[in-house]
């Protein structure tokens, strides 16, 4: 009997403890749940955006502090009230806010072009991105009013506490700002437009003013040239002087003009037709348009090509060539007074997966000091008011050649001593097709 007694206590001594250690367990338990919750609460009410927890029919179960400086109401003032407004809700929807706010997401997944607008405190709609979620089972402990979930499964239907009692998370962040800067920079985007047209207005109507009265120049100026040339073959030596002083003052004019034409078209950065062409050509043509001129000055032109550049061929435009290098023989032949010119062509590899092709002019003339050597490629200038009067021109040439060159990708280079000349240094980048042929990027 004793020992039936003494096995009794202790099975109970062993179920006590063993309810024991299940209580301490279950407290242990808890403290990590009321843990969890508390560093969850930490986190939603600290978040940078919005965040609304409301059931299927819009009743509102807990907010933060982000949501309440959105909306302008307290988490006191909204608990438990069925408050759709918040969400500027159509009235089918009323009662089930989240299909409302899946649907709007489905639809418009881009919020800053189509904003969700919520309503604050005074009515005022408020543009909002959003995301919605629906609260997995597991989470809802994490929420005061579901700490009882055991009395209300007994105090309702399961059907009745599936619908009541189904969370959904609004994350919501006011877009306002953004609207108002995307909105901001469409209106500089159109003003900068409005601008460039008029711009581009003006551009065409001095580039076609330029044309015409360059036109209305020309046409009397060649006819000056014209009976220049005539005169000079018929009149007598004592008088061909003054005449040879008229045709030096209307070519220097006609190159002013042309110059003029040109700034203006590379200037306005005029497209021009990409082709092959012949390079040596080109300068040939140059060569031969100024052979009178170089021939008054008894000047020596050498044009040189490397013997590794075994054809000319470029692809590229070629009238931007032609002016480039019109510029630069035409500078050599004004500021050399004897001596000769040089233009040598050639290829080179500056590293292994680019072509380059080199054009050099240089002459014997009267050299540019390096302190003006950035000075010379400005528009509109001249190194001294002597250089003006003694050779004319604008100072326009090298801007031109620059402005060409640059928008090649390539580059130029400029190495001159006073007194002894000047050497102007062209690189440009070029591939090799499948054909023969060296191509101008």
């Amino acid at each position: 009997m004793v020992t039936e007694e003494q096995e009794s206590i202790t099975r109970l001594q062993q179920e006590n403890e063993q309810l024991r250690k299940q209580v301490s367990e279950m407290f242990a338990s808890s403290i990590d749940i009321m843990k969890s919750k508390s560093e969850l609460e930490s986190i939603l009410h600290n978040a940078g955006e919005g965040v609304i927890i409301f059931n299927s029919d819009g009743t509102v179960k807990s907010l933060n502090r982000t949501a309440e400086k959105i909306f302008g109401y307290s988490e006191v003032a909204l608990m438990n009230q069925h408050v759709p407004f918040l969400f500027n809700v159509p009235i089918e929807y009323e009662k089930k806010v989240p299909l409302f706010l899946k649907h709007f997401l489905e639809q418009y997944p881009q919020p800053e072009e189509h904003p969700l607008y919520g309503v604050d405190v005074n009515g005022n709609k408020i543009p909002l991105a959003l995301a919605i979620s629906e609260v997995a089972p597991e989470q809802m402990l994490f929420f005061d009013d579901f700490s009882d979930v055991q009395a209300q499964e007994e105090k309702q239907e399961e059907d009745t506490f599936r619908h009541d009692y189904e969370l959904f998370a609004a994350i919501v962040r006011d877009i306002s700002s953004e609207i108002a800067s995307k909105n901001k920079l469409a209106e500089q985007n159109r003003q900068l437009e409005q601008v460039y047209l008029k711009l581009s207005q003006n551009d065409r109507i001095q580039s076609e003013f330029l044309a015409k009265i360059s036109h209305e120049l020309l046409t009397p100026l060649n006819g000056i040239l014209g009976m220049a040339n005539i005169l000079l073959e018929e009149v007598p030596s004592e008088q061909r002087e003054m005449v040879q002083v008229i045709q030096d003052s209307a070519n220097r004019l006609n190159g002013i003009i042309h110059n003029i034409l040109n700034f203006d078209q590379h200037r306005a950065d005029e497209e021009d037709v990409k082709h092959y062409f012949d390079l040596c050509e080109v300068i040939d043509q140059i060569l031969e348009r100024k052979n009178k001129q170089i021939q008054m000055k008894q000047l020596a032109v050498f044009f040189n090509r490397d013997e590794n550049m075994t054809e000319c061929r470029l692809f590229g435009m070629e009238n931007r060539f032609y002016t480039m290098l019109d510029n630069l023989v035409d500078n050599a032949i004004k500021f050399t007074p004897q001596g000769k010119i040089v233009i040598d062509v050639r290829l080179s590899r500056k590293d292994p997966d680019q072509e380059y092709v080199e054009i050099i002019v240089s002459d014997t003339g009267i050299g540019i000091d390096a302190a003006n050597f950035e000075k010379i490629f400005q528009p509109f200038t001249q190194l001294e008011d002597t250089v003006t009067r003694e050779y004319g021109g604008v100072g326009m040439g090298l801007t031109i050649v620059r402005q060409i060159i640059q928008g090649m990708d390539g580059a130029i280079e400029v190495d001159s001593t006073p007194g002894k000349g000047s050497r102007f240094m062209l690189s440009i980048p070029v591939t090799s097709p499948e054909q023969k042929t060296t191509a101008i990027l």
